[in-house]
């Protein structure tokens, strides 16, 4: 099915789509902890590698800075933190 749909919208649309639905999944389980736990801060987690890619864009750098988002920066061949980003 997914072969199907990447070849007909194009795989590009596709990881269009699955990264708008990460980041709608993120700002909602944000917004409903800073109900039930105000005091405690969300990290978006993500690969060093994935990092180095796509978070050098300048539309990338201003949605997260829009949106207030903190990110934690991990290197997936050692499994430890490389960055914490405020």
């Amino acid at each position: 099915m997914t072969n199907l749909i990447a070849r007909h919208f194009g795989l590009r649309r596709i990881q269009t789509i699955q990264k708008e639905e990460r980041r709608g999944q993120f700002i909602i389980y944000r917004f409903a902890m800073r109900k039930e736990e105000p005091i405690r801060e969300l990290f978006l987690a993500v690969g060093e590698k994935i990092y180095n890619k796509l978070f050098v864009n300048a539309d990338v750098i201003e949605l997260i800075e829009t949106e207030n988002l903190k990110i934690l920066v991990f290197s997936e061949s050692r499994e430890v933190i490389v960055r914490w980003i405020n």
